[in-house]
């Protein structure tokens, strides 16, 4: 299964740091997603081997533009590839390790909708220690707590009234830009809050799903750095 993967990050070099070593190790292709101003980042992505697609994108009609530097990527990584499956994977997630293979068996059997968004669920880990116990085998995954609700919360996501939730988050998306029945392109919304939603919401609900039974392990905290990096460093 082809797949090109990328992880978009500016001023998440201490999250990246801990994650990449180990995500590198699952997928073929992985690209890091950076600005030129973010030389810790380059640094890092560049010392541990991975390739590195440097754009100041993230910068032009808003303060972290991620989805106009992904169109940049996108635009770039689809000429290289015909037909890949596009990855989008934040800086503080952990994959699983059967993550490839997993996606690789369901290709194969024909369980893979081209025309779909497939997103995972996960669990969190806002604790240095206890992400230190989860890579040395001494916490399993399961005793993390879900962050995966139930309904729509209409203060942060406005009047919607999806029932499938698959996708709306985009910690991680997996989805194939020729074929997908949605947006081909992310939505700009000058920053990096919301564009993942409204990208998501473009497909009808049978065509957005949970690569079940996948679990990820999303690390620091959530719903504070859409604007730039304002949460404290880790380590």
């Amino acid at each position: 299964m082809d797949i090109r993967a990328v992880v978009p990050c500016v001023e998440y070099d201490d999250f990246l740091a801990l994650t990449l070593p180990h995500n590198l190790a699952l997928l073929p292709s992985l690209t890091v997603l950076t600005s030129p101003i973010d030389q810790p980042t380059i640094a890092l992505a560049t010392r541990l081997g991975a390739r590195v697609y440097i754009t100041d994108a993230w910068h032009i009609g808003g303060p972290l533009n991620k989805a106009n530097a992904l169109n940049e990527w996108l635009d770039h990584t689809t000429q290289e590839q015909a037909n890949p499956w596009l990855l989008v994977l934040d800086a503080d997630i952990f994959l699983p390790a059967t993550f490839f293979e997993h996606l690789d068996r369901l290709d194969l059997e024909g369980r893979l909708n081209p025309r779909s968004l497939y997103s995972a669920r996960r669990r969190m880990c806002h604790d240095r220690s206890a992400l230190k116990a989860y890579l040395e085998g001494d916490k399993p995954l399961t005793h993390f707590p879900y962050d995966i609700p139930t309904t729509l919360n209409k203060d942060f996501f406005g009047d919607l009234p999806p029932t499938n939730l698959a996708g709306l988050a985009g910690y991680l998306h997996l989805w194939s830009p020729q074929h997908a029945v949605g947006d081909r392109r992310f939505p700009v919304t000058g920053t990096a809050e919301g564009y993942d939603l409204q990208f998501a919401l473009t497909f009808p609900e049978e065509n957005r799903a949970y690569l079940d039974p996948l679990e990820l392990l999303h690390i620091g905290p959530t719903f504070v750095n859409w604007h730039g990096r304002k949460s404290p460093r880790w380590g």
